[in-house]
């Protein structure tokens, strides 16, 4: 199995759009200059495993290490605003689809609490 790296997201802190990037920008130590849109979530988790790309203050992934994105209260975030969290559901198709696609085997995997 391959190594894996955990982030806790608090599901009772999203309440919005605004808030759940701000709870992901400070989860995963997204710069300032973060566009807080799920295009930029989608480029910031693609390139953890690239020292040159890589924007977060705290996660550094290897080539083929995993991250597991854990909600807690995810079915509060759920229910607060069902359109990010499915967005959220396709910002994790769409990057683990870049590292297939570039031959990584680095996933980004969303565990529901």
């Amino acid at each position: 199995m391959l190594n894996t790296k955990l982030v806790i997201v608090d599901g009772d802190e999203i309440k919005d759009e605004v808030t759940f990037h701000s709870e992901f920008k400070f989860k995963l130590g997204l710069p300032s200059f973060y566009g807080a849109n799920m295009d930029a979530l989608i480029d910031s988790l693609s390139y953890l495993d690239d020292k040159t790309c890589n924007q977060s203050k705290y996660w550094q992934l290897g080539k083929n290490e995993n991250m597991i994105i854990s909600i807690k209260s995810s079915s509060v975030f759920r229910d607060n605003c069902l359109e990010v969290f499915m967005e959220l559901l396709d910002v994790i198709t769409a990057t683990n689809e870049r590292y297939e696609s570039s031959k990584s085997s680095t996933r980004i995997l969303l565990q529901l609490e």
